[in-house]
This record gives structure tokens, C-alpha cells and sequence, in this order.
């Protein structure tokens, strides 16, 4: 399988998650964007970039990530990274910087999971208000 073809269906497999835990999401076609995704719901925001690796074993050095915290941070959005390792589940992460490493035997959230964990937050912080 082509780079694209992981790329896109990995995309295609992220918005699925996000349509299915309520969000509307928008597809950056053959992006030479920012972003691949932008995905919101009534509370959230977020601008998303996948990434993925085909080969088995191989770690995730991802760089120049600064453009789509700035574009987030404008819009009060969220930068996401969603990736995948060969044959992973999906994973997501906020991003904070210009690059990340993401090592094949590190500590990962999977997508699904990293959106409830972000909605449970913004629930304790409300309650602690």
C-alpha cells in the first residue's frame, strides 16, 4: 500500500470515530493544508493532523507541526495529532510544539478513549467551578 493510501484511509477511519462520538467533520482532500480533519461539536474544536507509518517497528518522527498549533490556538481549537503505527489501533494526542516523536513501544491513547478522557476533563473542571 502507498503512503497515500495509509494516509487517507487513516483519515477516512478517524473521521468515522469522530462522526460516531457526535462530532461533524470536515476532510482537508489531498491536503496541502494545516490539516487533514477539523472536527467539531457543540463544546469542541479541533484541528486535526493524521499521521501514519507501514512499516513494522518504525517510530513516528513528526516535524513542523508549529503552523497547525498557531491556526488552533486563532480559532480556540484544539491541534490534534491522530496516527497509527503498522497495524495499531489509532491514537491520538494534543499537540503543544513543533515537532513530536512518537515511539512504537511508548505509552499511547487511542482515539476513542482520548475523547472521552477530554470530555471528562472539561466536566470536572465545570463542576469545580
Amino acid at each position: 500500500m502507498t503512503n497515500y493510501k495509509r494516509g487517507y484511509a487513516l483519515e477516512w477511519k478517524t473521521k468515522k470515530i469522530l462522526e460516531d462520538n457526535g462530532y461533524l467533520v470536515l476532510r482537508s482532500p489531498a491536503s496541502k493544508s494545516k490539516s487533514d480533519l477539523i472536527a467539531f461539536d457543540k463544546n469542541h474544536k479541533l484541528i486535526i493532523q493524521c499521521k501514519k507509518t507501514g512499516t513494522k517497528g518504525k517510530d513516528l518522527y513528526i516535524y513542523k507541526l508549529g503552523e497547525l498549533v498557531r491556526t488552533a490556538r486563532k480559532y480556540g481549537a484544539k491541534p490534534l495529532l491522530v496516527y497509527s503505527f503498522y497495524y495499531s489501533p489509532i491514537y491520538a494526542k494534543e499537540v503543544r510544539g513543533d515537532s513530536e516523536i512518537l515511539k512504537v513501544g511508548g505509552a499511547h491513547i487511542e482515539l476513542e478513549k482520548f475523547l472521552k478522557i477530554d470530555r471528562l476533563n472539561e466536566f470536572d473542571d465545570y463542576i469545580a467551578r
